[in-house]
């Protein structure tokens, strides 16, 4: 098999101090970065950057999989395509995001941005946690807190990123945007990472 090669990494935040693993307060986050780190314990005799994409088990993730979702690199096309989305991510989106690029996604403006975070924790590898209010389409604000985790493929080539974001929704927030509780973006280089799991 051909391996991947991704475009060079584009300039990123810096990554956070070595040795420690996002601190995670929302259980669900919790178990998804666990069963994460577990499968990336067993890749390559024991220590991998990333999981594979086969070992992710979505029995062992039943509570978070309806905010989980999926982007695969496309060389051909140079961009990221959704192939898995949950019902909660396709809900907060307000259609179905499968199929889509993140240009198709997150339109012209955010699109480049996206691609560039996605390429960044692919390409360093890294893990990146972020928490940001998101402007009402629909009246309802919302704000989320996602985290997004490298995988590759069974040969442990680059192959997308698994992401997951809960939504915070509140009908009856006025103009006032949510305080946000971390810095837009976090950076954790996988190499930096515990070898053991997060508790």
């Amino acid at each position: 098999m051909t391996a991947v090669a991704l475009p060079s990494v584009p300039p990123h935040s810096p990554l956070m101090p070595e040795g420690v693993w996002p601190s995670l307060t929302d259980p669900r986050h919790r178990r998804f970065v666990q069963h994460w780190a577990e499968q990336r314990a067993a890749n390559q005799d024991g220590w991998g950057l990333m999981a594979p994409r086969s070992a992710i088990d979505p029995m062992a993730l039943r509570a978070c999989l309806p905010h989980l979702w999926i982007y695969r690199w496309d060389p051909a096309r140079q961009d990221f395509i959704c192939t898995l989305a949950g019902e909660a991510v396709n809900q907060a989106w307000g259609f179905s995001i499968i199929g889509r690029t993140t240009y198709e996604v997150m339109g012209a403006e955010n699109g480049p941005l996206v691609r560039a975070r996605y390429l960044a924790v692919l390409g360093i590898p890294a893990i990146q946690c972020s928490r940001k209010p998101i402007e009402p389409h629909d009246g309802i604000h919302k704000r989320s807190t996602r985290i997004i985790l490298p995988l590759c493929d069974g040969e442990g080539a680059p192959y997308g990123v698994l992401g997951m974001t809960l939504y915070d929704y509140d009908p009856y927030r006025e103009a006032d945007k949510p305080v946000q509780t971390m810095p837009e973006v976090e950076l954790y280089g996988c190499a930096g990472l515990p070898r053991t799991p997060p508790e």
